[in-house]
């Protein structure tokens, strides 16, 4: 019967140091997603803020083209010109309509790019979080375990024996 419960408490304290190792492995690879996820909504927040730079510059082109071909309209209705000075600024209006078109182009590809971005940057941040929360959880358990093995060790007949009667083996 001594036998069975000591074989019963060695048998309880190596389950509990094996719950131990397990939650330090489990919290050590929440942590580890948790960083690479860390990372990923950095990488993708710069490049919103990329994508959200690049869009104010377009569209400030894009009025300041506008305010110029209205520029040249007027010009072009207000003034007796000759034939090659108005075909001069019909080429000038059409250059900048071509690049106001591109620019349109450039500013609707790059407002797609924004709300996918911002909305992997929300997924991102939610399971982020979400492993975070995990994590939290993760060193609960583990400090809990450590208190559970403190109390099993402090109460184990078998080691405080070993710890009353210490021997050293000569070889």
């Amino acid at each position: 019967l001594k036998l069975e419960k000591a074989d019963a408490q060695r048998m309880m304290f190596i389950i509990t140091i094996c719950l131990i190792v397990v939650i330090a492995v489990v919290a050590y690879l929440y942590q580890k997603r948790l960083v690479r996820k860390e990372t990923t909504i950095r990488k993708q927040s710069e490049q919103l803020q990329d994508y959200m730079l690049q869009l104010h510059e377009y569209e400030t082109r894009l009025m300041q083209n506008n305010r110029y071909m209205e520029e040249l309209k007027e010009q072009l209705s207000g003034q007796e010109m000759n034939s090659e000075e108005l075909h001069e600024y019909r080429e000038q209006i059409d250059s900048l309509q071509v690049e106001n078109s591109r620019l349109s182009e450039k500013i609707n590809s790059l407002q797609y790019h924004i709300n996918d971005y911002s909305s992997k940057l929300d997924k991102a941040r939610r399971e982020a979080d979400k492993f975070r929360n995990l994590s939290e959880e993760n060193l609960y358990l583990k400090q809990r375990e450590r208190v559970l093995t403190d109390y099993v060790v402090d109460n184990d007949r078998l080691v405080k024996e070993l710890r009353e009667k210490c021997r050293v083996l000569e070889t």
